[in-house]
């Protein structure tokens, strides 16, 4: 959380009791990938399939460790303007299962 500091015209960051949860489950769960072995670059992440970056809430890489996630729309990972152009990197696993 934060305190509004009216007179520094600032946000101070409020420390989290241990154990408080950083958003409610329902925001946990429907924005949380846990993949490992396609490490994010397929549709099978629902990160990645929704056009999301995978956020510090994910599974994905060692141990909540994100520097494995290859998800093409994080921010440090996607800085092309055209989202169109780089659409087609991604395998559609469910195109793939139909047979």
């Amino acid at each position: 959380g934060r305190t509004r500091d009216e007179q520094a015209k600032a946000l101070n960051l409020l420390m989290l009791p241990t154990g408080t949860k950083y958003a409610p489950d329902a925001v946990l769960k429907s924005t949380r990938c846990n993949c490992k072995a396609s490490q994010c670059k397929t549709n099978a992440c629902s990160c990645a399939k929704a056009k999301m970056g995978c956020s510090e809430f994910c599974g994905c890489g060692d141990e909540g460790d994100t520097n494995e996630c290859k998800n093409k729309w994080n921010e440090n990972q996607y800085e092309s303007d055209d989202e169109d152009e780089n659409e087609d990197e991604f395998e559609d696993e469910d195109e793939d299962n139909e047979d």
